[in-house]
């Protein structure tokens, strides 16, 4: 058993055993023993570990060997060592301070002046537990967060879904739900505030636990997802127009294995990213991606709204709005603590009112087949026939595809490969509730060689024109749901009648935020 680094302050390490000469794992392991309370070893990593405060940091192999060497100085006074003594001490205590796990528990978050219990509402001593991270500020449950309601309200126009879901995100980054394996698409042009709703969610969790990038780099650099490891949210910028393949995003959103490799660094075991992700830029991201694995993960929200100049003075005076929203994180927490998780949770994974059709929206824009289907397809009338899929030889007026790829060549857009054509239209299909599959039995011939069915799906003709967008009036916009509850009372939620703006937003029959 590991005796207290207090223990061990007045000892030295012995520089002989009965035969003379301490054996070098022997050494290593009393240095082990009086450095425990001071650094550990991760091996995921290939790092050491530092303690500052509570909190254990990376640190240098340098700054260990320069421990060891102080140690080995009062052992070998006398007899003096070579450097590779160092080297090899220090392998030795790899073995001997690696730590297993790190602490993780969701329900704990570790705080400037203790731990927060989040099952309990119950500030706790740090005591042994390891943490390698921690938020920035205290916490204090008599705060209040009057700042950040009236950006709030202001970058939103004081639309209540959005509210209610820029909360409910906020609770999901402070409380690390990456199991919902959602991700935030912010657009909107300059000066609507996504950037002050970036800032406002790395001021929650802290700068040191977010990282920020860019999706070529992330996509493309081989080095960059390790940066990601340990992070409480990532947030990528400037990703409008890549283009590209987006496969390590769907990964670091879904909860896959991503590797970690740092430059000049063998590669260690691949890891799952515990955090959020956020994106930024001025118009939704453009990916050769259709399916709607990644399109079901994405939440967009649509910045419309500037702040009058009336705003921006009154918080010029008190150096900007980030740095007076910044003293009032501790009040944020407490706001959004007192939120029901479970419905929380809802809210998340079921957008409603103008974030639902947001979120349609978001997607004809970039979704060429999803834009097609909404334009040019209707579902068929009973004893109405299916048009085939056909081939990109004929007519566009002769069956789906060739009618697919007349319209991507209208919009400038290269049209996907026919052997992926009617696994992606099916599996937009379902996504939006519009039941269709291959049709059993159907192979028809045409000039251009067969083409098979989808079932109950035909080329919207002059005839149609009292027929409703298949996908923008489908039956995820239809009678926009009921809003959301979230379990909160007037007296418990952080606001007093002085933080109280003109704009309120309630959660089902509850009034759950007074802005």
């Amino acid at each position: 058993m590991f005796k207290s680094f207090a223990d061990h302050e007045a000892e030295t390490i012995p520089n002989t055993d009965i035969d003379g000469e301490l054996p070098q794992n022997k050494l290593a392991s009393a240095i082990a023993e009086k450095l425990l309370k001071r650094i550990r070893w991760d091996d995921s990593t290939q790092q050491w570990f530092s303690k500052s405060g509570n909190i254990w940091k990376p640190s240098r192999e340098i700054a260990t060997q320069k421990l060891i060497k102080r140690e080995l100085d009062k052992a070998k006074s006398e007899t003096g060592y070579a450097f590779n003594l160092v080297s090899s001490i220090e392998k030795f205590m790899r073995i001997d301070l690696q730590v297993e796990q790190w602490e993780t528990s969701r329900h704990l978050l570790p705080m400037a002046n203790g731990v927060l219990n989040l099952r309990t509402k119950a500030l706790e001593q740090y005591g042994e537990r390891l943490f390698d991270w921690s938020l920035p500020y205290a916490f204090d449950p008599l705060e209040t967060c009057p700042t950040v309601k009236r950006y709030l309200v202001t970058a939103t126009g004081g639309d209540k879904s959005v509210i209610r879901f820029l909360l409910a995100w906020m609770y999901a980054v402070l409380t690390g739900r990456s199991d919902l394996q959602k991700y935030l698409e912010l657009t909107g042009s300059g000066g609507t505030g996504k950037s002050t709703f970036l800032d406002l969610c790395s001021m929650l969790v802290g700068d040191e636990n977010r990282v920020i990038t860019d999706l070529k780099q992330l996509e493309k650099s081989q080095f960059e997802t390790a940066n990601l490891k340990g992070k409480r949210l990532a947030q990528i910028t400037d990703s409008g127009r890549h283009g590209g393949e987006v496969a390590v995003l769907k990964a670091i959103t879904g909860g896959d294995p991503i590797r970690y490799e740092k430059k000049g660094i063998q590669a260690t075991e691949p890891f799952v990213f515990s955090g959020l992700v956020m994106i930024a830029a001025n118009e939704s991201i453009q990916s050769s991606d259709y399916t709607s694995g990644l399109a079901r993960r994405k939440i967009p929200v649509q910045f419309e709204h500037r702040a009058t100049e009336k705003q921006k003075r009154r918080y010029r005076k008190r150096g900007g709005i980030i740095k007076a929203m910044q003293a009032q994180m501790s009040g944020l927490v407490n706001w959004l603590l007192s939120l029901d998780e479970s419905e929380v949770v809802e809210l998340i994974n079921n957008p409603d009112g103008e974030m639902k059709r947001q979120k349609v929206e978001a997607e004809l824009k970039v979704n060429p087949v999803l834009a097609w289907l909404d334009e040019r397809v209707v579902q068929c009338s009973p004893n109405q026939e299916e048009d085939y899929i056909g081939t990109k030889k004929q007519l566009p007026s002769e069956g789906l595809y060739p009618n697919y790829c007349n319209y991507c060549e209208g919009q400038g857009r290269e049209p996907m490969a026919l052997q992926r054509f009617s696994s992606i239209v099916l599996d937009n299909c379902r996504t939006y509730g519009i039941q269709t599959t291959h049709k059993q039995g159907y192979r028809l011939k045409t000039k251009g060689g067969q083409g098979a069915i989808l079932s109950g799906l035909r080329l919207r003709t002059e005839f149609d024109s009292k027929k409703l967008p298949l996908i923008s009036s489908c039956d995820e916009l239809r009678g926009v749901c009921d809003e959301v509850v979230m379990k909160q009372t007037r007296s418990s939620d952080g606001c007093d009648e002085r933080d109280e703006l003109k704009t309120s937003t309630t959660f089902g029959h509850k009034k759950a935020v007074n802005l």
